[in-house]
């Protein structure tokens, strides 16, 4: 990253399937790639365990610090990711102010979900295990 990049998020998906039939190899391929560079916003980095009774992770107010140690609250929150080490998910189900833009993503075994969130704010974020309990880290981009 460049030195006035806050960070950025990139998602890179490429499958590719392949036939032979009578010497000769027939190829599909797909690629779906998007990278966001941002220079300015806010983040929070969110971990902890949960199990199968909700976690609730409130974004205003906060505890969430910056590197400075100073309070950092969020005006709305415009991109959620998300990783377990079990199955697991994350969501906002509108009774907290998600409205018509609810969202729900899912993690397991360490892989990482992306989801755009409605820009809003105070609204809880909600995090719970499918069966057991479950290490995360859930990263919050907003304004």
């Amino acid at each position: 990253m460049s030195s006035n990049t806050l960070g950025k998020f990139h998602i890179d998906v490429q499958f590719t399937d392949s036939v032979t039939v009578s010497s000769a190899k027939s190829l599909k391929s797909i690629a779906l790639q998007h990278a966001t560079e941002y220079d300015s916003g806010k983040v929070a980095i969110v971990t902890g365990t949960c199990g199968t009774a909700t976690v609730a992770v409130l974004l205003a107010p906060t505890t969430y610090r910056n590197a400075a140690g100073d309070l950092v609250s969020f005006a709305s929150v415009s991109r959620v990711a998300f990783q377990a080490d079990s199955p697991s998910l994350v969501a906002c189900d509108g009774s907290g102010g998600c409205g018509e833009n609810d969202w729900t993503i899912y993690s397991r075994a360490g892989q990482v979900a992306v989801s755009e969130a409605v820009e809003t704010s105070s609204f809880t974020v909600n995090v719970m295990g499918t069966a057991g309990t479950s290490a995360y880290t859930l990263v919050l981009y907003g304004s």
